[in-house]
């Protein structure tokens, strides 16, 4: 990698190109982070732009949802190549209404998530928490040593019933899910 240098032609003073002797990593989700409630399910689509080892984790704050059952174990649906990466379940907080999403040992590869890999589970067990919704936004956020992300806004949040057309909420807020 190329160094990392700092530098400003600013009025008070020019500052030539300084080296930086280290850079925290940082990491982001990709602009189309998507959940998708079809009444039963959620359909949670993300994409790292950081590589994610085994024993990292997604954790996916949904504050309009309720466990349907006492069981923090809640489980998943793997689309494509993803099978098993989490492992069976996904583990849920009752205190702050968090899953979290831990990649499981034994990943055939390493690092277990490229950088810029899609990932989509269908997440079950789940039901809506009773309104009023506002300023209740779904995030994401990892705990990923290639750079971590804070609690990150879910740009599009979708309601998709069998036999209805998909409506997404606006601003990203999930107050269609219960329209």
């Amino acid at each position: 990698r190329p160094p990392v240098t700092l530098s400003t032609n600013a009025l008070e003073g020019v500052v030539p190109p300084t080296p930086v002797d280290f850079v925290t990593p940082v990491g982001s989700f990709g602009p189309s982070s998507t959940a998708i409630w079809d009444g039963s399910r959620l359909a949670l689509s993300v994409m790292p732009m950081m590589e994610m080892a085994e024993g990292e984790s997604l954790v996916v704050a949904l504050p309009v949802m309720l466990r349907a059952s006492s069981n923090a174990m809640l489980p998943l649906t793997y689309v494509r190549r993803m099978s098993g990466l989490f492992g069976v379940n996904a583990t849920w907080s009752f205190d702050n209404s968090k899953l979290t999403l831990t990649i499981a040992p034994g990943q055939a590869e390493s690092p277990a998530v490229e950088a810029e890999s899609a990932l989509s589970v269908f997440i079950g067990g789940l039901t809506l928490r009773a309104g009023p919704w506002a300023n209740r936004a779904l995030t994401i956020e990892s705990d990923a040593t290639a750079g971590p992300v804070p609690p990150t806004t879910v740009q599009r949040v979708c309601k998709q019933e069998p036999g209805t057309p998909t409506l997404c909420c606006p601003g990203s807020n999930p107050t269609c899910l219960n329209a």
